[in-house]
């Protein structure tokens, strides 16, 4: 039973990654796509706003 839990555990991960690393790249993608000229702006705003607020 460990055996299962450890592949089901790794086999989930393995998804849960890929999901979320298609996401992000859907989202900065349609990001790029709408906003090209703020790229730079805001690929990283906690260096311009005073604090970070969700970093």
């Amino acid at each position: 039973m460990i055996i299962v839990e450890i592949f089901t555990y790794i086999f989930v991960e393995i998804i849960f990654q890929g999901i979320i690393l298609g996401i992000i790249k859907l989202f900065k993608r349609l990001y790029n796509f709408l906003f090209p000229k703020k790229k730079k702006d805001e690929f990283m705003p906690y260096r311009e706003k005073e604090k970070p607020s969700r970093f």
